[in-house]
């Protein structure tokens, strides 16, 4: 008989930032892209909102898949319904980490949008 068994990974993930951290930066938003994008691109249409007090992250989502089989572009996707706590967890995780990396580089008062 199968047994299904899960374990914790370490996994390398993709962001990209908009803006410079600093203790000058009041605002940090945290935006997450949608069901078959990716973090470059769901980007683009923030880039007028760059200010120095504004810090904009833009994690992307683990899986990625080609979008229209082999022939479409690359993007990603945040979960599916299989194993779905152990993805939420992984994604809470990710998130709480990439906050950490830039926390200790703004101001204790930073106010944090998070954009989904």
């Amino acid at each position: 008989m199968i047994h299904p068994h899960t374990m914790a990974v370490a996994r390398t993930a993709r962001y990209c930032r908009i803006g410079t951290p600093s203790p000058a930066v009041r605002e940090l938003w945290i935006c997450c892209h949608g069901y078959g994008q990716l973090a470059r691109r769901f980007a683009r249409p923030f880039e007028s909102l760059e200010a120095a007090h504004r810090l904009l992250l833009f994690p992307e989502g683990l899986s990625r898949f080609y979008w229209g089989k082999f022939s479409g572009p690359p993007v990603a996707s945040w979960m599916t319904k299989e194993d779905r706590l152990d993805e939420i967890a992984d994604y809470s995780n990710y998130l709480s980490a990439l906050l950490s990396r830039y926390r200790e580089q703004l101001s204790p008062h930073v106010r944090v949008t998070i954009f989904g």
